[in-house]
């Protein structure tokens, strides 16, 4: 049996009035307009860069900085706020760029901006919340990591400058990114062409970013970096900036076997008899060990360089499958860390560099 339900619907009289204030679904604007103030952004640009008519260029880099703070790029997305008064307000602009005017003085001025940016967050970065120093979280150990990597930008079917074959396998870019503390803090950020290696110029961002991170912390610097950057160059600019800033700053960076005789490494470590082996499960067994390393201009007598090895031999699959042939793993850090740190610490702290 089934029945039918009948609901009969009214209509319903909605009280429409006009608000005596304007809402707005970019409210965050309105504090990146209170930390560019802060900074006094206005007259960092417009005494450096001024105009003798138009629109101000300290209005052009805010009105752009605050499209890209709303994950737009591209130009056009300004007209849609043109005559958007909490836009204006909230930035602090005496005029909103057109689309042209912003593309136009942007290509006219990006390059000889490029280093306003340093400045921009050195200044952001060291400013005090409640009359208190930003916490950037250090590590238990005492130090304050300097984390770098890339990371690919997916930019396929594009015909974009620069757009190129990244190490992801497909065509976009490949930034370089370093971060200081634990708690993700930005220093550097430096779009790149999609083909170009990690390592690669990568000693002029560490210029930037290294002196700029000793400036916001007291603590000894750990410099922390997959095997894309085990290059002796970038380890030699390290040691370089800790010179010249007199500052503690140390490095892990992965090594990168390359031809390495993994097969005859271990052959020797298996027949060594004082070879301390760890068992994590049946079938897959670790073993570590270090090397003091003889490195041009990195470390120093009572602290030379070194590289933490560890051999990881498998007979069973962790599927449970017996394997035919034991399959080894060999993997290295090198470090300037002092040998108070032991191998599984270092190790450890390398570790926490993918957080």
């Amino acid at each position: 049996m089934l029945f039918t339900l009948k609901v009969r619907t009214t209509m319903t009289d909605f009280i429409i009035k006009k608000l005596p204030y304007d809402l707005s679904s970019h409210a965050g604007l309105a504090f990146i307009g209170k930390y560019l103030k802060s900074i006094k952004i206005n007259s960092l640009i417009d005494s450096a860069f001024p105009v003798r008519s138009g629109v101000a260029n300290s209005d052009i880099l805010k009105s752009y900085l605050a499209l890209l703070c709303l994950g737009k790029n591209d130009f056009d997305a300004i007209e849609n706020f043109r005559a958007n008064a909490f836009f204006i307000r909230a930035l602090g602009l005496s005029h909103v760029p057109s689309s042209p005017t912003l593309r136009q003085r942007l290509d006219a001025h990006a390059s000889s901006w490029f280093d306003l940016v340093p400045q921009m967050n050195q200044k952001l970065l060291a400013s005090r919340i409640n009359g208190q120093p930003i916490e950037f979280g250090a590590l238990a150990c005492g130090y304050t990591p300097v984390d770098l990597d890339t990371f690919a930008m997916d930019n396929s079917s594009t015909k974009k400058e620069l757009v190129g074959r990244t190490y992801a396998g497909v065509d976009g870019y490949c930034p370089f990114a370093v971060y200081l503390g634990s708690l993700g803090y930005c220093l550097e950020l430096a779009l790149r062409p999609g083909v170009q290696h990690s390592a690669a110029e990568s000693q002029y961002n560490f210029e930037r970013a290294l002196p700029m991170a000793a400036s916001l912390v007291t603590s000894p610097l750990l410099v922390r970096a997959d095997s894309g950057f085990c290059s002796l160059k970038l380890m030699q600019e390290v040691a370089a900036q800790a010179s010249a800033l007199q500052r503690e700053i140390a490095f892990i960076i992965k090594w990168n076997p390359r031809r390495a005789p993994v097969e005859a490494i271990a052959a020797q470590k298996t027949t060594d008899t004082n070879t301390q082996w760890t068992i994590h499960r049946e079938g897959k067994r670790e073993c570590v060990w270090q090397e003091s390393l003889d490195l041009v201009n990195v470390g120093v007598e009572s602290n030379p360089a070194r590289r933490v090895y560890r051999l990881t031999e498998r007979t069973i699959d962790k599927h449970g499958v017996v394997l035919l042939f034991p399959e080894y793993v060999l993997e290295g850090w090198t470090t300037t860390l002092p040998e108070k740190f032991d191998a599984p610490e270092i190790i450890a702290l390398y570790c926490d560099h993918a957080t």
